[in-house]
């Protein structure tokens, strides 16, 4: 036979305190009741050894709300592990609303062109009280957001608005990585960009694409070194670095867009019969936990993922207690590694 849930009159009988103050403590319950430390402390005690657990369901009820916030992804089947760097948003997301005795509800997407895709439960039955929408997404799909969802935050997406914002300050982080190489003595740069298609069309691919490609340009200009701008191709199989040996040199550095193409060109070298530093200079446009942790002597600029997902959790937060986020900008910071001289 099971045993009758503890309430809340249950707590109070034992603590020798009011309901109304048992509610203060342990639900959040707003009101005039005012409760000192030491009943606090009680409380809690006395809550943990009766093994009280919340109704959730009743304080969704009396709060209405369901303290689930949505995350948004770009996640198609093409394209399903599009850019791992994202977990260090949902680390920090995720930390930021357990602070706030929220829930985060991972929003699956198999394919964000299509407006299928927005019939997910969690946007049928209003099941959350806000949405985080990380990365790229399609125009089409944002306008469906934000027609669904009255709070909304945009987590280093191509959305950008005075309000409920925050990204990172990419064409100051590939400015930053130009000066760093010049400084170190490199007379001309390569820089390893993706395909020329997807940079030209900002309506289809995130923002940092034509941001860092335009930091880049600035940072040579200012500089007045050599600049080379070489596309590299998405390989299916190789490492698509064609005749790219020829143009090495100890005052030449390569600077990657993304962490990917760093990867992929060292591995190239290494097949050549060349190392970073000896032979060229390597940088990257950007960092995450998985390469602090497995790739940590890369030269790079780090914005610090987990802190802005533990940010933007604060600005969600903000947004359903009725509040107006201003957009933020974060610069990223450089990590000299072990990549360049």
């Amino acid at each position: 036979m099971s045993k009758r849930p503890v309430t809340l009159k249950n707590v109070a009988d034992k603590a020798g305190c009011s309901t109304a103050v048992v509610s203060t403590v342990l639900n959040g319950s707003k009101g005039n009741t005012v409760v000192s430390e030491a009943t606090r402390e009680r409380v809690l005690k006395v809550a943990g050894q009766l093994g009280y657990r919340p109704n959730t369901g009743a304080q969704m009820l009396r709060r209405n709300r369901s303290f689930q916030v949505g995350v948004l992804l770009k996640n198609t089947p093409e394209d399903r592990y599009n850019d791992p760097a994202i977990l260090d948003y949902l680390l920090g997301i995720n930390e930021g609303l357990q602070r706030a005795d929220y829930i985060m509800n991972l929003v699956r997407v198999d394919d964000l062109g299509r407006e299928s895709t927005l019939d997910a439960r969690v946007f049928r039955e209003l099941m959350l009280d806000g949405m985080i929408v990380v990365g790229f997404v399609p125009e089409g799909c944002q306008e469906a957001i934000v027609s669904l969802m009255k709070n909304c935050i945009w987590l280093d997406t191509s959305v950008w608005d005075k309000n409920s914002c925050i990204r990172r300050d990419e064409r100051g982080a590939a400015k930053i990585a130009v000066r760093k190489l010049v400084a170190a003595g490199y007379k001309k740069v390569i820089y390893l960009a993706i395909p020329d298609r997807d940079e030209l069309d900002r309506t289809q691919t995130h923002y940092s694409h034509a941001d860092r490609m335009s930091g880049v340009r600035a940072g040579g200009k200012d500089a007045g070194i050599e600049l080379e701008v070489v596309h590299v191709p998405w390989a299916v199989s190789g490492v698509g670095f064609p005749d790219l040996k020829d143009k090495l040199g100890k005052d030449t550095a390569l600077l990657a867009y993304n962490v990917s193409l760093a990867r992929r060109f060292i591995n190239y070298a290494a097949m050549q019969g060349l190392c970073a530093v000896r032979d060229f200079g390597l940088a990257c446009c950007d960092s995450s936990l998985d390469v602090d942790a497995n790739f940590p002597g890369l030269a790079r600029v780090s914005f610090g993922r987990c802190d802005m997902g533990r940010r933007a959790a604060e600005m969600i937060i903000s947004a359903i207690d009725g509040a107006s986020p201003e957009s933020e900008v974060w610069d990223g910071s450089w990590i000299k590694g072990e990549t360049v001289r």
